[in-house]
């Protein structure tokens, strides 16, 4: 004869081993039976997190990002905190540009894993250059350049988002003097397009030669 919370606890960890074992199909059925059963038992929010990483490692973005939203709403602890990276992230795949900039602002403002400012500020500063939100892009842009966490690449393409972003708000002088800098080494991404984009602004002025 078992107690009520000791069948809870069985019933619960049965689902979460489907989980932790990678069978997620299993997995969402079994957790959300527990849900079902137990809607406000003492694993609730265990549950509602692995639901949302299952659907995200069985490719329903849409879903995850949902079940995501009311792990951020309703729990606390370092469940929320990956909750909102992986809302952002997912956001940012289904070219939810807006989502996924409030997503990467809330863990901003709230991680305290040093690592997950740096993805937050990265995802704040290319989900803002996609959604045309030039000034924030320019904001997050000068945040990584002048972090010591954030590597070359990351800085190299803080400085070309900060170009582009600064062409397209009319502030040539500005983006040209970044694309000097970036096209001084061809060999990178980056560079070999800064250098491209000074090849046609001198063939678009009529400098020919040049």
């Amino acid at each position: 004869t078992k107690t009520a919370d000791e069948k809870e606890k069985m019933i619960f960890n049965a689902a979460e081993q489907n989980y932790l074992s990678g069978n997620y199909q299993k997995a969402l059925t079994s957790l959300q039976s527990y849900i079902e059963k137990y809607p406000a038992g003492k694993y609730a929010f265990n549950a509602e997190f692995y639901i949302a990483d299952s659907y995200r490692n069985l490719g329903k973005y849409e879903q995850a990002c949902d079940c995501y939203e009311k792990v951020i709403a309703e729990g606390s602890g370092s469940f929320v905190e990956l909750s909102m990276l992986n809302f952002s992230d997912l956001s940012f795949k289904l070219e939810r540009w807006d989502d996924a900039f409030g997503g990467y602002s809330a863990l901003y403002s709230s991680a305290r894993l040093e690592n997950n400012k740096i993805l937050a500020v990265e995802g704040m500063m290319r989900s803002a250059f996609k959604a045309h939100k030039w000034s924030d892009a320019i904001t997050n842009a000068d945040r990584l350049l002048v972090s010591d966490k954030a590597d070359a690449q990351g800085k190299a393409e803080a400085l070309y988002i900060k170009a582009k972003s600064y062409l397209a708000s009319s502030r040539r002088d500005e983006a040209f003097s970044i694309v000097e800098d970036l096209a001084r080494d061809v060999t990178t991404e980056y560079g070999a397009e800064a250098a491209y984009m000074l090849v046609v602004d001198s063939y678009d002025k009529g400098n020919f030669e040049e």
